[in-house]
């Protein structure tokens, strides 16, 4: 009986395909066998495997949840999607009032470039002309900081209230 009489033509049009693109044949057999006993596996002997993931699943998300950073490490902080913007830097002023200059006095310069240019102006200006950009700067950063103070505290005051809430729900 010849060997590859037992194999489907899709397994056979496996088989070719991977010997073209250079894979073992010992390989590309042993490919063949897991998808054949997958598509012959009965419901119940499946269903044994499905209880397996879900059962792995579970605990790898326990795990995940859990999960202690290695020392070095930090765990990611969840931004406020309610707390204000970060004010520029002085810096950053600066190029907000420079940049159109620039670009009209060289149209076809790249961003890169650009910024590369308000650089050079930033470090070559002194510190008087610096000046107001970092005044503004720093009106901007207490600004934010109240923003802050206020942002944070408005959020335990949320936290309070449905506490009260929930108190007052109890009573009735």
């Amino acid at each position: 009986m010849d060997p590859s009489g037992d194999l489907s033509d899709f397994d056979r049009g496996q088989i070719v395909m991977a010997r073209r693109l250079g894979q073992s044949v010992s390989e590309t057999a042993r490919l063949v066998g897991c998808s054949r006993s997958a598509v012959t596996m009965s419901s119940k002997e499946k269903g044994k495997f499905e209880d397996m993931a879900k059962r792995d699943k579970i605990s790898c998300n326990r795990e995940i949840k859990n999960h202690i950073p290695p020392k070095g490490q930090k765990k990611k902080r969840i931004k406020d999607p309610n707390a204000p913007k970060r004010p520029p830097s002085a810096f950053f002023i600066f190029c907000a009032h420079f940049r159109p200059k620039v670009k009209s006095e060289h149209p076809g310069m790249s961003i890169g470039d650009t910024t590369k240019k308000l650089g050079e102006m930033w470090n070559s200006s002194s510190a008087e002309e610096k000046k107001p950009y970092e005044k503004k700067a720093a009106t901007l950063k207490e600004k934010y900081d109240k923003g802050i103070v206020d942002t944070s505290s408005s959020a335990a005051d949320d936290d309070d209230d449905d506490d009260d809430e929930e108190e007052e729900g109890d009573d009735e």
